[in-house]
């Protein structure tokens, strides 16, 4: 291969990779943050198993660093073509980090899917934050994401 289409090659692919992590990691949407603590979160502790959601590998209150792959369960209901959006704001109300949980793999065990969701944000400016998990609803998100209808939070410190 000609070193001058390798190098324009590799220069453009890393351009391209640039655009999108500028795009997903400054990007970021309104997403309304409630100071009222949610029934489903316990402090110390995961969330309930009989929850929608279930982390296995972070508990409220836990640090979280950037690259951090999540995992758990959550009803099927929440997934929507494989799915479900998690947002990371930090205590500001300014959200820091878009992601989804992905489908794992394997079969629903008692209507509870393996689901995994890597988390990568820039250092945000406060200490502590919330991991947003959304349940997509059959049209997928609204434009206005104040009318969300099923959220659960997680506080996570950086």
């Amino acid at each position: 291969m000609d070193e001058k289409l390798f190098w324009s090659i590799v220069i453009t692919g890393t351009a391209i990779v640039a655009g999108w992590l500028a795009f997903s990691l400054w990007y970021s949407p309104n997403l309304p943050v409630s100071n009222n603590p949610p029934a489903d979160t316990i402090k110390g502790e995961k969330l309930k198993v009989d929850s929608p959601v279930f982390l296995e590998n972070l508990k409220d209150g836990d640090v979280l660093p950037s690259g951090f792959v999540l995992r758990g369960k959550a009803q099927e209901s929440w997934f929507r073509d494989g799915s479900f959006p998690i947002f990371l704001a930090d205590s500001k109300e300014r959200i820091v980090a878009q992601t989804f949980a992905n489908v794992k793999g394997g079969s629903a065990d008692n209507g509870m899917v393996a689901f995994e969701g890597p988390v990568f944000f820039a250092q945000p400016e406060t200490r502590r934050g919330t991991l947003f998990f959304v349940k997509m609803g059959s049209e997928g998100l609204p434009d206005d994401l104040s009318e969300l209808e099923e959220v659960l939070r997680v506080g996570v410190r950086f």
